[in-house]
């Protein structure tokens, strides 16, 4: 079994002892008796420390109310909760997703800025040439001809998206800032659009 040694609170050594060890009542020593192929010994906790015998405690645990408790991981900075959020706006640019068209026609498209600079363009010539077509290839390499008209309607639905992105960024980002938003979960939690 492990015995924790303990200095100033924390754990900072394992020791591996006899499973029948025992530890002093204020741990300052370890004995075990007994085991067959081992001699009964006593170690004395180095100076400065006391021994614990604490199941599954590990190197790096600390004292609170008379046992071991594992550390809490440390808190996350603004500019890390700020770039986590801005990550998961990105992560959601990059995902293609399906835009109804109309007339039974539905693109996958991203909303990085290749793409969204493409669907502007094609955006502009779809106002021009309602009744015109043109291929719109995926990702996935599918090609689906499309009208003018559903080229704008393309443009007005990745920019609606693009939109509803940035506003949950602001809103997370306002959220940080005034420290209402302090973890990733709360970041997961906002109404990203799907």
């Amino acid at each position: 079994m492990n015995i924790q040694v303990v200095q100033n609170g924390t754990v900072i050594n394992l020791i591996v002892v006899p499973d029948s060890a025992v530890v002093s009542g204020d741990g300052s020593s370890v004995s075990w008796s007994g085991v067959t192929g081992i001699t009964d010994d006593t170690i004395p906790a180095p100076d400065g420390t006391t021994f614990v015998a604490q199941s599954g405690a590990q190197i790096g645990w600390h004292m609170s109310g008379g046992v071991l408790v594992a550390p809490t991981a440390a808190a996350l900075s603004k500019a890390e909760l700020i770039a986590y959020a801005n990550n998961k706006l990105q992560a959601y640019r990059e995902a293609s997703r399906s835009y109804d068209l109309g007339s039974g026609t539905s693109v996958l498209a991203t909303a990085d800025v290749d793409t969204i600079a493409l669907v502007n363009g094609l955006g502009a010539w779809g106002t021009e040439n309602p009744a015109s077509t043109q291929n719109w290839t995926d990702d996935s390499g599918n090609v689906t001809q499309i009208t003018g008209t559903q080229a704008v309607t393309l443009y007005s639905s990745g920019l609606s998206y693009l939109q509803s992105l940035y506003a949950v960024l602001a809103a997370a980002c306002i959220g940080i800032n005034s420290g209402a938003i302090t973890t990733t979960a709360q970041i997961d939690g906002e109404e990203w659009p799907a």
